[in-house]
């Protein structure tokens, strides 16, 4: 098995999910990126998307983020988060309303660029809250 490093989830409301792994894979701004122990250090911005990390059984627990910043110093990972949420507990109906929400803000074209950037980035979160609630369905 490989070696295993320490990984912290904190959002603004506190420790979500604290425990090892032997990989993470993650949505940064420049794509998608896996680490494992002893990665070179590194900070990177994470889109809203779904953090994977694999359990001692091999499997991958799936965390739907709404963002925020990675670090890995080689034997520890640091998320630190907008928001994070197990698929399961995903309120499509708010994450679909959310999304029109959106929508309509876009499409409202006297809205200044502060507005427009909101409203993409609202809806980027819906999207993939859907995305990965859409996945645990079919699992």
């Amino acid at each position: 098995m490989a070696k295993k490093f320490n990984v912290d989830i904190v959002t603004a409301q506190g420790r979500f999910w604290q425990g090892e792994s032997d990989m993470v894979i993650m949505v940064t701004v420049e794509g998608e990126m896996a680490i494992m122990a002893g990665h070179i250090p590194v900070v990177s911005a994470l889109l809203p998307s779904a953090l994977r990390i694999r359990d001692e059984d091999g499997k991958f627990m799936v965390i739907s983020i709404g963002g925020g910043f990675a670090e890995m110093t080689g034997q520890k990972a640091t998320f630190l988060l907008r928001s994070a949420e197990w698929p399961q507990y995903i309120d499509v109906a708010r994450a679909e309303a959310a999304k029109k929400r959106a929508e309509k803000r876009l499409a409202d074209k006297t809205s200044g660029i502060t507005d427009e950037k909101r409203a993409q980035a609202a809806k980027q979160r819906a999207v993939s809250r859907l995305r990965i609630a859409q996945q645990e369905e079919k699992e």
